[in-house]
């Protein structure tokens, strides 16, 4: 992204690297071939290790109990213990809960165990995307600016795994 920011007067740019991982139950493949598939891409693409791992739930789905273990086993077992301190949840299609009159506290508050056990395991980094008054542009900003504020908060830290 050019003219992320600036830097003693100069304009900086963020190069942000993406991993979208396949997802087990909704795929052809096996976990165990899901599971090589992402380590093999980790370290091919991450080898120095990520800032930040994002763990995406749909906002207007009820989250799956099984997927949802399922889910936190491959992610401890890809990048280690730590992987909590280095996880912000992106919840997807919060248009859906504005149009149903649901505002994002109030979806929090009425949220599953699960979900709370999961939020406080990543230390409440969660952010919410699918706003229809934002072009897709302001909305990436939006959020890349979330995720470099809890990059920020950690000191620049990166998770090393394997």
């Amino acid at each position: 992204m050019p003219n992320f920011g600036r830097r003693l007067g100069k304009e900086l740019g963020l190069r942000v690297h993406v991993l979208d991982t396949l997802g087990a139950p909704h795929s052809q493949f096996s976990q165990k071939q899901v599971k090589q598939e992402i380590e093999t891409a980790l370290l091919r693409h991450f080898h120095e290790g990520l800032h930040m791992a994002l763990l995406v739930l749909r906002a207007d789905l009820p989250l799956c109990e099984e997927e949802h273990r399922y889910t936190l086993q491959l992610v401890e077992d890809l990048l280690g213990p730590r992987w909590k301190n280095f996880t912000t949840v992106v919840f997807t299609h919060a248009d859906k809960l504005r149009a149903a009159k649901i505002s994002e506290d109030a979806y929090l508050r009425t949220a599953p165990d699960t979900l709370d056990a999961l939020l406080d395991m990543v230390q409440h980094r969660y952010l919410f995307k699918g706003y229809e008054d934002h072009t897709i542009t302001q909305e990436r900003t939006i959020i890349l600016n979330q995720i470099m504020d809890y990059i920020r908060e950690k000191g620049y830290q990166v998770l090393e795994f394997r």
